[in-house]
């Protein structure tokens, strides 16, 4: 351990005097340089099984997937979030949402004066009654009309389209086109739908019918009610308040229903797939933990941040989260997979050698390794001939309390705090 410089993944290397390595066991530390191993730094087994035991914390040496983790910053999205304007001018006579309540769905938040538009509802009801008396008796006129022509046997010598080409053509007179035409309308009279809609568009019944489909729209839209379940988030409008269509009445918002909405670096989105898993921590609550999974991935990237935007889905449980909220997300991207694996905690370096130790036989042990790729949390354990022993699956390794271990240091096993 040349000059007692150790250091662990991912720390700065920091200066321990050799004496303070070997001071639980007493031993003599011996130069690591070329050619010096464990069995050179470590005591007697006679002296070891006196000295007293270093109580340590361990994890398993695993093989399996690497998984590597995506952290980035993420906002709540409510699924369901609508601002409702006014789809009609008026003043404000009920006013029953409140801001931060409830509403389910179906629920009147705003009316408004709908006189005006009953009126017009009564008068298109009306003019419709005036032409349906009509409408009676032109049915039974145009019916006796229609009868005797289909008695007559009289049919038009040819089609309205072909006598109107023939007569572009110079071929006919205007006089025989008319006739035409007249045979034309007679023969449609003769079909109950057609008659029917000529005389309904004759005497204006039509028209009342539209006039009144109108004015029940607009009775309608005097009632402002929720279109879905959920929380009135902000309510600018006020009773008595004459308002113009068009104008914001209120935001609703259902808070049971939320979406992630994170940018990822666009050299991180070739290792996510729709379904990836991931978990998110608000900022409000660091110590929770939600499920999430990768819901859509955007095609895009923003060519000025070079990011694209990932959509998450996430369970809530009975947590709340409000929109706009700011969360951090994880997102599990690529996967390694069948590597033997340690914690990260468990890789020291001595002289820029990284190193584990390995508990066996109540002893902490040195072992030099060879690492692969690391996802933050945990290091790939790559194959190394020129190891002593190594490290396999199931063995464990020292996480917490390795600063100051010496090869061959008698330790115990305590639970993590």
């Amino acid at each position: 351990m040349k000059n007692g410089h150790w250091s662990r993944l991912g720390e700065l290397t920091v200066s321990l005097p050799i004496a303070a390595a070997f001071a639980a066991g007493g031993g003599c530390a011996a130069d690591s340089g070329a050619g010096a191993g464990p069995a050179a730094l470590s005591a007697s087994a006679a002296s070891a099984a006196e000295r007293q035991a270093i109580p340590v914390t361990v994890a398993p040496v695993r093989r399996g997937d690497l998984v590597h983790r995506i952290a980035v910053d993420g906002e709540v999205r409510a699924t369901n979030l609508i601002e409702l304007e006014s789809e009609t001018g008026g003043t404000v006579v009920e006013l029953r949402a409140r801001e931060g309540a409830v509403a389910a769905e179906g629920d009147l938040l705003v009316r408004f004066d709908c006189r005006d538009a009953q009126l017009s509802l009564r008068r298109a009801q009306a003019d419709r009654q005036g032409a349906l008396a009509q409408y009676a008796v032109r049915t039974i006129e145009q019916a006796g009309v229609a009868t005797g022509f289909w008695r007559s046997g009289a049919r038009p010598a040819m089609g309205l389209d072909e006598a109107e080409a023939r007569f572009a053509e110079g071929l006919i007179s205007r006089r025989d086109l008319d006739a035409v035409r007249r045979a034309h309308d007679l023969e449609v009279l003769g079909q109950p739908a057609q008659r029917d809609r000529s005389i309904r568009a004759d005497v204006g019944l039509s028209a009342a019918e539209v006039a009144i489909a109108e004015a029940e729209l607009r009775v309608a839209r005097c009632d402002v009610r929720a279109p879905f379940a959920g929380t009135v988030a902000e309510l600018p409008v006020r009773l008595g308040q004459v308002v113009n269509p068009g104008e914001p009445l209120l935001t609703l918002v259902d808070l049971d229903e939320v979406e992630i909405e994170a940018d990822v670096l666009e050299t991180d989105l070739s290792g996510l797939r729709v379904a990836s898993r991931a978990a998110v921590q608000p900022t409000t609550d660091p110590d929770l933990r939600l499920d999430a999974r990768v819901l859509r991935i955007s095609p895009l990237v923003d060519a000025a941040r070079r990011v694209g935007r990932v959509t998450l889905s996430v369970d809530t449980g009975r947590t709340r989260l409000r929109s706009g909220a700011h969360v951090r997300v994880t997102i599990e991207g690529r996967t390694l997979g069948d590597r033997l694996i340690v914690p990260n905690d468990a890789v020291l370096y001595s002289d820029d050698r990284p190193l584990v130790m390995v508990v066996r036989d109540d002893l902490a042990q040195w072992e030099y390794v060879r690492l692969g790729e690391t996802n933050g949390d945990e290091t790939e354990i790559l194959p190394d001939a020129a190891a002593l022993r190594g490290v396999a699956a199931g063995e464990l390794v020292v996480t917490d309390g390795n600063f100051t271990l010496a090869h061959d240091t008698p330790v115990t096993i305590v639970e993590p705090q």
